[in-house]
Order: C-alpha cells, then sequence, then structure tokens
C-alpha cells in the first residue's frame, strides 16, 4: 500500500515537459494503474514507509527512511539511508549512485523509474570507457581500485587502474594479472572479465566482491577460531588446486589477497606475480640472476632461492604460513628484514603449535606442520590434499566485520597515496612543459608519453581528493 504527499504531482498534459526542456522525475505505479510522479527540479523525494515520507510505501521490507532521491550540483542521485532490505539500481545494491533516465530502482518489492534528458551526471573524470567510477575502494602497490558501474546495462564491477607513468616492470604485472585471471572460472577465484586500452590508459574490469582482508579480519578481531580459520585455508586450498591444475603458481598467497564476504566465502585475488607453466621468465633476471618475487612472511624457502623454478607446493608453504596468521594473530617468524625473514623460512623451525594452541586437534597441527615443511617433498603433494585433511575440522560461519567502515579505512589510506601521486605527477607535468624528458616521463621503449594524455586522469584523481564522488566518504577538513 502506498501513500503520497501532496507535493507529488500527478501528471496533465500541461505539466509535461517537452523534450526540448531540461526534466528529471521518480514515476511511480501505484497497485491501481494509477501513474504518479515527482519533479526532482523542483525538490528531492523522501522514500519510506513513515508518515514524513514523500512517497510512503507500506512494506516490512521498506524502512522508515529507506532512500533519498534528489538532484545535485552534477544530476540526479539516489541515496540509500541505511535501510536493511537495501535499495537496487537496475537489479543492483547502491548506497549512492548517480542517475539517469530510463533507471529502474527498486524498493521493497516496489518499483520507481527515472524519466530524464539531463546530461550523463558523472562528473568529468569520472568515466572511463563505458564505466561510471563510483568510489574509489583502495590502492595497491601499483594500481587504484575503483568500484564502478556499466553506463548501458548498470552492473557493478570493480576496476583497476594502472596510473599512466608506469615503469616496465609494474606494466609487465599488470598484463600478467589481466592474463592468467581471464577464463578462470572458479568459486574461489576472483573473476576477471577483461583488460581495456583506453585513451593511453590501461584497466582491468573485475567482478566486485564487497569482502574483508584475512588481514583486516585479524585486526579487527586477533586470532581467528581454529574451525573458521580452517574453513578459510580449505576454500584457499581448493583455489589453488584449481589454479595448478590450469598450470598456474600463484606466488604470492598472503592474507591480503584473500578475501572473505560476510557469509565466510572466500576469493583469491591478484594474480601479478603468477608463474604460467611454460613462460619465458628472463624478464624476471637481472644480470642473468632470479629475483625473489613474493611476500616475506609467506614465501616458501624455494621461492626465495629461484622463483621461476616451484611448483604448487610453494603455494602450500604460504597457505600454511597464512592459516598459522590466522590462528595467531602473528607472522610465522617475526623479524624486522626482509633478509631476515627469508632466512628464518630457509633454516629455522617453526615455534611449537602444542603450546601455542593447545586446542588445536592433532590432526589440524600435524597438517599445518606438513604444510610448513622445509623440504617440498615433505608437504602434502597438492592443494587439494591440504583442503581434504582440513575438511572434516571446517565449519563455516558467518564473518563479522563494517565494510563501510573498512572502505573508509582504506580510503583514508588511498587518500594519502592520492595526494603524494598527484603532488608528483603535478611537478611533472610542469617538468614537461619546459622540456625536460625525466626517467619516469618516458615509455619503457624509451618515447616519452604524451603530457595531453594524463590530465584526464589528474581529473580523476582530483575528483576524489575534493569529494565530488558519490560514495566516497567525506574527509573532514
Amino acid at each position: 500500500m502506498t501513500t503520497l504527499s501532496q507535493s507529488t504531482e500527478r501528471p496533465t498534459d500541461e505539466a509535461r515537459s517537452s523534450d526540448d526542456e531540461p526534466y528529471g522525475r521518480v514515476v511511480f505505479i501505484d497497485h491501481q494503474g494509477t501513474r504518479l510522479q515527482r519533479d526532482l527540479l523542483r525538490g528531492s523525494l523522501l522514500v519510506g514507509s513513515s508518515h514524513g515520507c514523500n512517497l510512503r510505501l507500506r512494506s516490512n521490507d521498506v524502512a522508515p527512511q529507506h532512500c533519498l532521491i534528489f538532484r545535485d550540483p552534477h544530476g540526479l542521485m539516489v541515496r540509500d539511508l541505511g535501510s536493511t532490505a537495501g535499495t537496487l539500481l537496475n537489479g543492483q545494491p547502491v548506497r549512492e549512485m548517480w542517475l539517469r533516465g530510463g533507471d529502474h530502482l527498486f524498493i521493497g518489492g516496489f518499483e520507481l523509474v527515472i524519466e530524464s534528458n539531463l546530461p550523463d551526471p558523472a562528473p568529468p573524470g569520472w568515466k572511463l570507457e563505458d564505466y561510471l567510477l563510483v568510489e574509489l575502494l583502495g590502492s595497491g602497490g601499483m594500481s587504484w581500485l575503483f568500484g564502478c558501474r556499466h553506463a548501458t546495462t548498470g552492473y557493478k564491477r570493480a576496476i583497476k587502474l594502472l596510473p599512466s607513468r608506469y615503469s616496465q616492470r609494474m606494466f609487465d604485472h599488470f598484463q600478467r594479472e589481466a592474463k592468467v585471471g581471464v577464463g578462470l572460472v572458479h568459486p574461489q577465484i576472483i573473476r576477471t572479465e577483461r583488460i581495456v586500452s583506453w585513451q593511453n590508459h590501461w584497466f582491468i574490469v573485475l567482478e566486485l566482491f564487497e569482502g574483508a582482508s584475512l588481514s583486516e579480519l585479524v585486526d579487527l578481531h586477533g586470532p581467528l577460531p581454529w574451525q573458521l580459520a580452517c574453513h578459510l585455508i580449505r576454500q584457499a586450498a581448493q583455489g589453488a588446486h584449481y589454479l595448478h591444475g590450469a598450470g598456474i603458481v600463484h606466488r604470492d598467497l598472503k592474507p591480503g589477497n584473500l578475501l572473505v564476504a560476510y557469509d565466510g566465502n572466500l576469493k583469491i585475488i591478484d594474480f601479478g606475480l603468477a608463474l604460467l607453466q611454460g613462460e619465458d621468465l628472463s624478464h624476471e633476471r637481472v644480470d642473468g640472476k632470479s629475483q625473489i618475487l613474493g611476500t616475506a612472511d609467506y614465501i616458501s624457502p624455494e621461492q626465495t632461492r629461484d622463483s621461476s623454478q616451484i611448483d604448487g607446493r610453494a603455494d602450500v608453504y604460504s597457505l600454511g604460513c597464512v592459516l598459522y596468521y590466522l590462528l595467531t594473530g602473528q607472522p610465522l617468524f617475526s623479524r624486522k628484514t626482509v633478509s631476515e625473514k627469508v632466512r628464518a623460512h630457509r633454516q629455522e623451525t617453526p615455534p611449537p603449535l602444542h603450546e601455542l594452541l593447545p586446542e588445536l586437534p592433532a590432526s589440524v597441527q600435524e597438517t599445518l606442520v606438513a604444510m610448513l615443511a622445509k623440504n617440498v617433498d615433505d608437504r602434502p603433494a597438492t592443494a587439494e590434499e591440504v583442503a581434504n585433511r582440513l575438511a572434516p575440522w571446517s565449519v563455516r560461519q558467518p564473518v563479522e566485520f563494517d565494510f563501510p567502515k573498512l572502505l573508509r579505512s582504506r580510503w583514508v589510506q588511498a587518500h594519502r597515496r592520492l595526494k603524494e601521486w598527484v603532488g608528483r605527477q603535478q611537478n611533472a607535468l610542469l617538468d614537461d612543459s619546459s622540456g625536460d624528458l625525466s626517467s619516469h616521463g618516458t615509455e619503457s621503449n624509451g618515447q616519452r608519453r604524451s603530457s595531453s594524455n594524463r590530465p584526464i586522469e589528474l581529473a580523476i584523481f582530483d575528483a576524489i581528493l575534493h569529494s565530488q564522488s558519490p560514495g566516497v566518504p567525506r574527509l573532514k577538513k
């Protein structure tokens, strides 16, 4: 049942806008077939089940104040007001999003349609190809991660954007991640859809998975219950076994590259260091010697010697380090420097588990000790074997975390990096304008990138820094 305030108009021929005049309105058809609309150019529309709402929708799935539809300086917008059931835009849940003509909003089983001829609401710099960038999800060692919406279908995705000023090493890892990820289909693997080159910018389109990393989870709760830890590593082992069957060794399995959703479902991310079977790895060698690739707290002994001559059992060792971290809240070897950590993985015996975790079942302890064996032949032969050993002790359970709060924490960290990055780019632009050919202003083949390409990217980041994008947490001045 619905009730509308008197400020909601029933359209007449005179009230309808001509195609030449700007208009933006919400249209709702009630259960009697009556078409009701609200002119958003004149005022906002508060939707909910309470008496004070402009559009009152009576349903258990509609919150007292469910969402707000309004016009901001860039265009029409919808903002969910913390409802339990959520606000769906073209079938996808949103917290805050721009609206375009033809969009459909679903609120507790009720449908609203947006009619508008206003320009595309995405601010300049907040659109890459056909994707509207909605929010900054975080930043990594060589890229920025955004939540986005496809401009035509409305589907939500994640975009990993490579900065325009990149080194050959960064580009190689970026391409490797896309090359490895495309075509992988497994419940425990993040889905990679495509890699795009658009106006001299490279980005990867990924499945949008709203989850906490295992490192964030331990930071939040401390050591995890052993039943949950076994369940998480079992899933990771299942995903790793799938990768190994496809001729891929991840080489960087660590808490930060394992995401878990509220329901306990886990996914492996980031294939920038992945090793492909039969791949030419000459680019990984410096002066004829193999580089150490991986993360020092979670790297296998053999990977510290030659990262190109390993197999899936190196990932098994890394998962053992992750399991130890989940159970104890600390790395396997707490050392200060990378060299000290590498030496520990090669030579030192892990701390006795029965003293640290007396409540851990003996078979789980035995499995973990086997995973952490220095000799690869003493480890479980496959990741599938690890998953099977942990299965009897794995208990799937909901995982508690506040994703918006985590997102804000990530955003604050990325915000700092962006400020530094933008400052460097602006200085580089000044250098370019004076004719200085700096090393990071050139392509990998020695040709300088056109400075005219970079302002597009700077516009994106400038919009973030000035909180022009909906979905981006506002920082206090």
